[in-house]
């Protein structure tokens, strides 16, 4: 019976592959022109600009595409998808408003992500997927998209050779866009052949596009230029081709045909071990009766702690997720995640505990509050965990990965250097306040981790230079480092055009005129 189903069923998917691949190729002329438009749009975006304005319309630009591209396909556009265009173009505007280099990456792999998940989750019927079948239809996407790198080119010539099949002619329109396929990469190579074989005829150009094109158009960027173009071009038409092949089986396969009792077992051996470990933490962090061994402070204690317990917490929520995902429902494994899970908050709160002693002592860094964000992440994903142990069609995926997004939209707007900077030079000028003794600057923190931050720090660090400026004698290396901080601060903002804009680097740029004054 069920090898008649699966006979009945292969012959309509590979039907509808048939027709997805089918209509690319024929609307050829429309995904080609898109495609090389695109690819210009991507290059005059992105070549040499990490963070600009221009990096933010890239966004939006890219948004715009893909939803042409899917209009095409006459791919319903899906209601909830608001919150995956919110999402995005939130992450697109945060990048030109900080010149953080982690944040600007984290921002820039989470639009990569949700612009994947938001085509795949318009292609295909995901109410039913969970992490696993996700995870998957990313390296099968991924996979699909390798293969589909040449189909720019097989898709050119299967409808060109399917034009000529044709008995009678649909008028002249059709060379029209084909010319304009060829015209449009060819003029645009030749032009910048011609702009580095010529000063003169570079220099016109170089005025007429002045601060938009300027970088552009220097005959050395010319082969980072056709690279940068070539990979947009391809690497684009691949993967709008692998959404088209629709190779990714809709249907969740039920994996949970596991035996309970060896998760039963394992689980029952780590709720012990988990419990007699939380007692601890309440018994010392939380209540405060822990005896600490003769010599040892409380900011060493936490110093030991908080890394491994934040990583015992993502091994946590692993076991948790893979018993959900492999093993037979049983209330007696349910009960023991449920311990697991209790036993995590604990230790996610004694982690953060451990944080917020060290830092008291040692002060802000970026790790140090990523590890306070990712402990506040994994509290609310393990929620969700928790729910979805006695709901099995609780959408744990698209919760985790909404509640992910949100908050780090959150932490890409707060400008972490700026509180790290603004928080750490405050008790520095607590301690130059409370002595008398004030010629050495670098003696009251460690200015020079504070000088290597992003340029978010600035006006903090200005705010400082002024007030401590009358206060403590500029024979010091610091003050030194201060001004050089401001230097390139300056260099940065006259570096700005149109394209390469960047809010941060222009505050930056106003503190370093003040500063510098």
């Amino acid at each position: 019976m069920n090898q008649e189903i699966k006979s009945e069923i292969k012959p309509e998917i590979r039907q509808e592959i048939k027709e997805e691949r089918k209509i690319m190729q024929e609307q050829y002329p429309f995904f080609g022109i898109a495609t090389v438009i695109y690819a210009l749009f991507y290059t005059v975006c992105l070549y040499k600009n990490t963070s600009g304005i221009a990096t933010s319309f890239f966004v939006g630009g890219t948004l715009c595409y893909f939803c042409l591209c899917m209009a095409k396909f006459s791919v319903p556009f899906k209601k909830d998808a608001v919150l995956y265009i919110v999402s995005i173009l939130l992450l697109g505007v945060s990048l030109f408003l900080t010149d953080d280099y982690r944040l600007i990456s984290m921002s820039k792999i989470g639009i990569i992500m949700l612009l994947v998940s938001f085509m795949i989750h318009h292609f295909y019927n995901d109410k039913a997927w969970n992490f696993g079948k996700y995870l998957g239809s990313f390296v099968e996407l991924l996979l699909d998209c390798i293969t589909s790198l040449g189909n720019l080119v097989s898709d050119f010539l299967h409808w060109k050779n399917r034009k000529k099949e044709e008995k009678k002619l649909d008028g002249k329109g059709k060379y029209i866009v084909l010319g304009l396929i060829i015209a449009i990469p060819l003029v645009f190579i030749i032009f910048l052949l011609l702009v580095s074989a010529d000063t003169i005829f570079a220099n016109i150009f170089e005025t007429i596009f002045n601060n938009i094109f300027q970088k552009i158009v220097l005959p050395k960027n010319l082969l980072g230029i056709l690279i940068t173009f070539l990979f947009a071009l391809f690497a684009t038409y691949s993967f709008i081709a692998a959404m088209a092949k629709k190779t990714i089986k809709e249907e969740v396969f039920n994996r949970r045909t596991q035996e309970p009792l060896v998760a039963i077992t394992i689980t029952i051996i780590l709720s012990i071990l988990y419990l007699l470990f939380c007692s601890v933490q309440i018994a010392g962090l939380f209540f405060g009766k822990l005896l600490l061994p003769e010599g040892y402070s409380y900011a060493n204690y936490a110093r030991e702690g908080f890394f491994q317990l934040l990583f015992v917490c993502i091994i946590n929520l692993g076991v948790v997720l893979f018993c959900l995902a492999y093993f037979r429902e049983s209330k007696l494994l349910k009960i023991l995640l449920t311990i697991i899970s209790g036993c995590t908050y604990i230790m996610i709160i004694s982690s953060a505990i451990r944080m917020i002693l060290y830092i008291q002592v040692y002060y802000l860094t970026f790790l140090r509050i990523f590890v306070l964000w990712s402990l506040i992440v994994i509290f609310i994903v393990m929620t969700g965990v928790l729910i979805s142990i006695y709901n099995e069609k609780f959408p744990l995926f698209r919760f985790a990965m909404f509640t992910v997004t949100a908050l780090y939209i959150l932490l890409a707007f707060s400008h972490p250097d700026y509180f790290i900077a603004s928080y750490n030079l405050s008790k520095i000028e607590a301690k130059i306040d409370a002595v008398e003794e004030k010629e050495v600057l670098s003696k009251y923190g460690d200015i020079s981790y504070l000088l290597s931050m992003s340029k978010d720090a600035a006006p903090a660090i200005l705010d400082f230079y002024q007030n401590e400026s009358q206060k403590v004698e500029k024979n010091d290396e610091s003050w030194y480092n201060i001004e050089r901080y401001f230097d390139e601060a300056e260099r940065d903002y006259k570096s700005m055009d149109l394209r390469t804009f960047n809010i941060s680097r222009f505050i930056a740029g106003q503190c370093a005129k003040v500063a510098l004054k």
